[in-house]
């Protein structure tokens, strides 16, 4: 993935309370701090899936592969992780 770089910047802070924030490649490994990934919301505030659409929940929300809690999350947007 390359940046564009007419795309905007954001920082990400510390996930709300009972959320959890993993940026993740493509096999669900935590990708190294320099590289591109994919942002993976978890916990309590996340949606259980699209409101009768099964099959965009199917493919979209995940069981969180980090945590024995029921939550599942996933949110499609890739993102590079900087320190």
């Amino acid at each position: 993935m390359q940046r564009n770089p007419f795309q905007r910047i954001y920082l990400l802070a510390a996930p709300l309370p009972n959320t959890r924030l993993y940026i993740l490649d493509e096999q669900l490994k935590s990708v190294p701090v320099g590289t591109s990934g994919e942002l993976y919301i978890s916990g309590a505030g996340v949606a259980r899936g699209y409101l009768r659409r099964p099959e965009i929940t199917a493919t979209k929300f995940i069981a969180d592969p980090f945590s024995r809690e029921p939550g599942r999350g996933c949110t499609g947007q890739a993102i590079w992780f900087v320190a």
